[in-house]
């Protein structure tokens, strides 16, 4: 019998969040004990503004290789932040005689793994209004078509109104999900909008750290002077005594998961349409 060889799709390994590499090493966990190969392509984000990533799609034309893969793990929401969903549906439609699973959102007619963005994020940004009554709340988004990021900067604009507090576009910057565009984001809120916001919700841990890096240079105290939050809990801000309340995905479980569920498509079982996996708010 031939060794199943999973193929997976993502924009690029990712060396600075351990965000992608958290969860493939869930992935691999799963294949290490099945003995499965992994071949992992890094096919940048569809639609990008980029050269470098657009010039990395030509990796498309090897996936449709039935003598190579087993099956695919994509990652939706990572590959699609520029293009939206449809356009990635489109793109895999050259693999609809593969089984395909998706990470953290839905795609039409396949299986996903994704967490629950709404229960953690919402306790998060009810600690930071409702108890800690925070009024001028800043917010850093993640990409405009990442689905993700659009329940999060719902949630943020639900709460803000239960607690009527101010809800202005010039407290919400979109941000990319990246380190640096924490610290733009910052810059942008105290330089060019003159606002002074005292508690900074971030979409996620990497936007955080560049923005505690802004506060810090510019002699602020987090969280005495600007509250800061994040999601995702990653390792680094750990590592990097970067003590802020973030939301815990289980990463790892994540990819394992999705390893789980793609072996049980190619053994032609049935899988659930969606798995769910938790989330926690991390108090610090």
């Amino acid at each position: 019998m031939n060794r199943k060889t999973f193929g997976i799709l993502l924009d690029w390994p990712d060396t600075t969040s351990n965000y992608q590499r958290s969860i493939l090493r869930g992935i691999r966990a799963y294949a290490g004990e099945k003995d499965i190969n992994l071949m992992a392509m890094a096919v940048g984000r569809l639609n990008s503004p980029f050269c470098w990533e657009e010039e990395r799609a030509f990796l498309y034309d090897y996936t449709a290789n039935k003598d190579l893969f087993s099956g695919f793990i994509v990652f939706s929401a990572a590959i699609s932040n520029f293009s939206g969903l449809a356009a990635l549906e489109e793109k895999l439609a050259s693999l609809s005689g593969f089984p395909i699973v998706s990470l953290s959102v839905p795609l039409s007619g396949h299986p996903c793994v994704s967490v629950d963005n709404e229960t953690g994020f919402r306790e998060l940004v009810e600690h930071v209004v409702g108890f800690h009554r925070y009024r001028e709340i800043a917010y850093i988004s993640g990409y405009k078509n990442n689905q993700e990021a659009i329940i999060r900067l719902n949630i943020y604009k639900e709460i803000m109104r239960k607690y009527d507090r101010p809800l202005d576009d010039s407290f919400i910057y979109n941000g990319n999900f990246i380190v640096s565009s924490g610290k733009e984001a910052v810059k942008e809120f105290y330089d060019v909008r003159k606002i002074r916001p005292d508690a900074i919700i971030c979409a996620n841990d990497n936007m955080a750290i560049g923005a505690w890096q802004e506060l810090w240079e510019r002699k602020f105290s987090v969280p005495q002077d600007v509250a800061l939050t994040g999601f995702d809990d990653l390792e680094v801000s750990t590592i990097l005594d970067l003590p802020f309340t973030t939301v815990r995905q289980p990463l790892f479980q994540q990819g394992f998961k999705a390893g789980e569920m793609l072996d049980r498509l190619i053994e032609g079982e049935k899988v659930p349409q969606e798995i769910k996996l938790p989330t926690e708010v991390v108090y610090r």
